[in-house]
């Protein structure tokens, strides 16, 4: 068992590691100390599978405390502090992401790099804080500027009696989100770029920019304009927060995330190209690799798109040395490559609703297909048995998904939405249209024949999205309001959930059964059997 899922458990290993150092003030030298040593015993000894999962879960919690309890003697919270006054400070940032315009501003995500003290001395700066940008500077993603403003540290953010508002410090030591920055727009500069890196990343963000006004070009409604970037770019404006809204009550907030079905859609056209050529052996991995870059080059980096690439990289690699991969050990090596850059974001609920209900799908789709209509499926003979396997195995996975999700969305949100699994259903055509329009309007655009797609191709469905969504979630009993359960309750729910569809209730409990059975000295289980006894 541990052979055949080693990555998965050294996935678990870590996650688990991470969790130890959160809950357990150890420094992270003694935690780095005692995992080495235990790797050294483990070389000694052999190959020692428990003692192997001990050594990952040893170093996964050093490097979780040193990350989630250490702070850099260049962070900015050394000089803002959390909770303490706005502070005026002139630094030197880059952009690292551009929202949007929006009333003549760009929501920006700015990544520091040095405080300008008033005697002239410059020193080294370290932290993301949020602020706006005046359209008129025509900033690019990439670009560095210099800025005189206010900056808000997190704890100043929500005022301490509003209840049940986000913990601003909590997500700012887990996510690396230091406050809130509020610059004039007369107090902007942009810098000149030096060096090779800036001109990459400048580019990026002329591709960005690129793509974003072709998608958008013709689109009156502001609100249609905004979610058709989130859908395709993943770009989020200031209203985005109200327009996601209603998605995130009624349970559908899973299709406006960039993720694997947004990139899927880049790699089935790749490899449908693949299979016109008549070469759709080795080659349609390499072509895949290379599309899925090109799509990581023009969206927002987030923990579902990230998990869903290197999923797709390690499957194109496959198929390239002509090995199969398990889905499985692809999911935990792309869970262990974004915890080991940010070991936080076991905490977040992107994270853990990402890869919770990738998990949950692909370890119990088929089961549950299989309890559910008898079989795998009919085979695609015809037009008429494809639609029908389709839509089971739709039905399929929107109920997993929705069940896996619940224990989640309960912890962190506090609600549950019921009609998740219909709507689901109901908007995943719709939605699956706009990304294939916004697609093909960034190339017709780009060659110049973007009149054979009008904007209204895109405008409609969008509209309808947005209507629906409100007119659902103005139903009674949409959404229900209830009291957020533990992280231990949430966690049980979610294992509950798993062995439901990956064995069935009664099946999980008679296999439960026969181990504790099992594991029973012969002695006990022989008196048993003797005495007539029931086991």
């Amino acid at each position: 068992m541990f052979r055949k899922h080693r990555m998965v458990w050294c996935a678990l290993a870590f996650s688990l590691g991470i969790l130890c150092a959160e809950f357990m003030p150890v420094p992270w030298w003694i935690w780095i100390s005692a995992s080495t040593s235990c790797f050294t015993y483990q070389a000694i000894r052999g190959r020692i599978h428990v003692v192997w999962i001990v050594c990952v879960v040893l170093f996964g919690a050093g490097w979780g405390a040193l990350h989630l309890r250490m702070v850099s003697e260049h962070d900015v919270v050394l000089v803002s502090g959390t909770n303490a006054l706005e502070l005026l400070v002139r630094v030197q940032a880059r952009i690292h992401h551009l929202g949007p315009v929006e009333r003549d501003r760009h929501r920006t995500i700015l990544e520091l790099d040095h405080l300008m003290h008033p005697d002239g001395e410059v020193s080294p700066l370290e932290g993301r804080v949020s602020t706006h940008l005046d359209r008129r500077l025509n900033p690019l993603e990439g670009d560095r500027i210099e800025a005189i403003g206010w900056l808000d540290p997190p704890g100043r953010l929500i005022p301490s009696s509003s209840s049940g508002s986000p913990d601003w410090v909590r997500i700012a030591r887990l996510g690396g989100f230091r406050g809130r920055m509020t610059v004039p727009g007369n107090l902007v500069r942009i810098l000149p770029s030096h060096g090779r890196i800036d001109g990459l990343l400048r580019l990026r963000g002329r591709i960005r920019r690129h793509c974003a006004d072709c998608i958008t070009r013709g689109i009156v409604n502001r609100d249609a304009s905004s979610l058709v970037l989130a859908l395709t770019l993943g770009l989020q404006g200031s209203n985005w927060s109200r327009i996601a809204a209603p998605f995130r009550r009624i349970g559908i907030a899973h299709l406006l995330a960039i993720s694997g079905m947004h990139l899927g859609i880049v790699v089935g056209f790749t490899m449908l190209l693949a299979r016109s050529t008549g070469r759709p052996g080795r080659w349609s991995g390499f072509w895949m690799i290379v599309s899925t870059s090109m799509y990581m080059l023009v969206v927002t980096w987030r923990p579902p798109v990230v998990r869903a690439a290197v999923m797709v990289v390690l499957l194109s690699t496959g198929i390239m040395l002509a090995r199969r991969l398990q889905a499985t050990g692809m999911l935990a090596l792309s869970a262990i490559i974004i915890l080991v850059f940010n070991p936080g974001e076991l905490f977040l609920p992107g994270f853990q609703l990402s890869f919770g209900v990738v998990g949950s799908m692909i370890v119990g789709t088929a089961p549950l297909y299989r309890r559910w209509f008898g079989s795998d499926g009919p085979r695609a003979t015809s037009f008429r048995s494809g639609m029908s396997t389709m839509m089971k195995t739709t039905l399929v996975a929107s109920t997993l998904a929705w069940f896996a999700s619940i224990p989640i969305v309960s912890h962190h949100f506090g609600t549950i939405a019921p009609m998740s699994v219909p709507v689901t259903i109901l908007f995943l055509p719709l939605v699956i249209m706009v990304l294939i329009a916004g697609f093909a309007r960034i190339i017709l655009e780009t060659i110049g024949s973007g009149t054979l797609l009008p904007a209204v191709f895109l405008e409609l469905p969008l509209d309808v999205i947005i209507e629906s969504s409100s007119f659902i979630d103005s139903i009674p009993g949409s959404s229900i309001e209830i009291e957020p359960p533990s992280a231990m309750a949430a966690w049980m729910g979610f294992m509950l959930v798993m062995a439901w569809a990956k064995f069935g209730l009664r099946e999980s409990f008679w296999k439960c059964r026969w181990w504790l059975e099992s594991k029973r000295p012969a002695r006990l289980r022989r008196s048993s059997r003797g005495s007539g006894i029931s086991t």
